[in-house]
């Protein structure tokens, strides 16, 4: 078999998504044709293409054969001209490697089969099985230094319950129930929120008869190392109240920073003083 070498510019774009974390391999042979960029892990080809891919019939023709059997096999492909990646790498490379880490998520963590296990806690997607739980225990009392108001009604909880689910299914985020290990009782939810973006957002609650046992530290522990291995992030967003001291502590436990402080009108119609710390990635 023919020895392919990477052109010029493809070898650019290997290099700029390889600095972003991203695994990549030049010139690899799937059974049919040599990919300029394959990303295994997400099953994701990349085509760093001249213009005869985008004027010439026949070379559009045989590009879509080709693809036919990619598809089929579950990889996706995505054209890129090389025109595009002289004029903004760094964009196009930063665009690719959210995308990879999304779909290799997507193909790695469903609904069925997501779960992070800490020492005392399973955290698990939230689903209706807890429905009744949480509309309990998402008080007033809870959700004092929170944004959101209580659920009215059952049936808010229920829409928020799909809505997570949608939301999880497209790649934007994880809500999760989190429950003890040994007893699988209900402890509260716990969130990582805009994973699609650089800049994602941490948020937990606790049911009030489970406060002071270190859970919600735990919890957000446990989400903080899956995102540090599955999301392509800068930094993780995570807002407190000023009076919220547990909360504080939990984000300066994961290494975080006050970036940014404001006031915040939340849906009970307090105002909320919020310290907005960052926690570092590691990557």
């Amino acid at each position: 078999m023919k020895n392919h070498q990477p052109t010029k510019i493809a070898n650019r774009l290997k290099q700029a998504l390889e600095k972003l974390g991203i695994k990549v391999f030049s010139e690899k042979w799937d059974g049919r044709k040599h990919v300029d960029l394959s990303i295994p892990d997400a099953k994701l080809d990349i085509e760093v293409d001249g213009t005869q891919h985008l004027t010439n019939p026949k070379q559009i023709v045989a590009d879509l054969n080709r693809e036919y059997y990619s598809g089929k096999e579950g990889r996706g492909t995505i054209h890129i001209p090389n025109t595009e990646i002289d004029k903004d790498l760094s964009t196009v490379a930063e665009a690719i490697a959210i995308a990879a880490k999304t779909r290799e998520r997507n193909i790695n963590h469903t609904l069925k089969n997501f779960r992070i296990e800490t020492s005392r806690l399973l955290l698990t997607p939230l689903s209706m099985t807890y429905i009744e739980e949480m509309f309990k225990e998402f008080n007033a009392d809870v959700t004092k230094y929170m944004y959101p108001a209580p659920a009215q009604t059952i049936e808010d909880s229920k829409k928020f319950v799909l809505e997570c689910e949608e939301h999880f299914s497209k790649g934007e985020e994880v809500v999760v129930a989190i429950l003890k290990k040994d007893t699988l009782e209900y402890l509260g939810n716990g969130g990582l929120h805009h994973i699609d973006t650089r800049k994602p957002e941490l948020g937990v609650w606790i049911k009030i008869s489970a406060h002071g046992n270190g859970y919600g530290k735990e919890a957000m522990t446990g989400l903080k190392e899956w995102a540090d291995k599955n999301v392509l992030h800068d930094y993780i967003v995570y807002p407190v109240d000023e009076a919220n001291i547990p909360s504080s502590k939990i984000a300066e436990s994961l290494g975080g920073k006050v970036a940014n402080s404001y006031t915040k009108l939340n849906q009970s119609n307090t105002i909320l003083n919020i310290n907005e710390y960052h926690i570092p990635s590691v990557q």
